[in-house]
């Protein structure tokens, strides 16, 4: 059998074979779950931002041309046709059972930035004293410093934990899974992603706008639909 070496690009659920339009790209099944793998170079395992932008391409084109896909982890190498069979049969169960979760679904990404502006985070004012431009102050006033930042912290954490919450009522019924995270960068910055199904994927979005004009000063940012990169743990072993 003629060696080569492809890269893994994504899986796709198909109980007919699939016929790819790019040279590039080839489709190889078992049962019927079907690979799909890349001769192109620059999928190079190892990763730099323009690798990893024309793997999310590659990807997003296949989810809009086909409808579900599982992405599979960035790098992944198979010498020939026999390897990608064998990976296909020993993980069967679980790539089945990846479907399963997030087929008929999309992956929403929604931003939240919580910054430190008036009418969002209570300021913390206070009159000076001469302790405070004495050199013995000076470590006082640090530390008072320091206090009023993670005032300001603490503050925004609660506001993006009631944000949230908000939200997350009003979109419960049109997300079956989500992921959430806070990450801390000139303000305060909730990265949450949502597995919805296809056919709810305009009225969530226009639920998410319509929520936040509830709630100026506060940004929030939509992405997507994507497929479900964010709950997709798939290690093909």
């Amino acid at each position: 059998m003629e060696q080569f070496r492809r890269f893994l690009i994504c899986l796709m659920r198909s109980a007919e074979p699939l016929s790819m339009n790019d040279t590039d790209l080839d489709a190889q099944s078992f049962a019927d779950v079907t690979a799909i793998t890349s001769l192109t170079a620059c999928l190079a395992a190892q990763p730099d931002i323009k690798r990893v932008l024309l793997y999310g391409k590659l990807v997003d084109r296949l989810y809009q041309q086909f409808g579900s896909v599982l992405p599979v982890r960035y790098g992944t190498v198979v010498r020939d046709q026999n390897e990608i069979g064998q990976l296909l049969e020993r993980n069967y169960d679980r790539i089945v059972s990846q479907f399963a979760r997030t087929e008929g679904k999309a992956e929403i990404g929604v931003r939240i930035m919580i910054r430190s502006t008036p009418g969002t985070v209570p300021s913390v004012s206070r009159t000076e004293t001469p302790d405070d431009h004495a050199e013995s102050g000076t470590g006082r006033r640090f530390l008072r410093d320091r206090l009023r930042i993670t005032a300001g912290t603490m503050d925004r954490v609660r506001i993006a934990g009631d944000v949230v919450r908000e939200l997350e009522e009003v979109l419960k019924p049109r997300f079956a899974e989500r992921q959430v995270k806070l990450d801390q960068v000139s303000g305060l910055m909730v990265n949450a992603a949502y597995l919805v199904p296809t056919a709810l994927v305009g009225e969530f979005i226009l639920t998410v706008r319509s929520h936040a004009k509830k709630r100026p000063g506060i940004a929030y940012m939509i992405s997507g639909p994507w497929p479900p990169y964010s709950f997709v743990s798939l290690v093909l072993e």
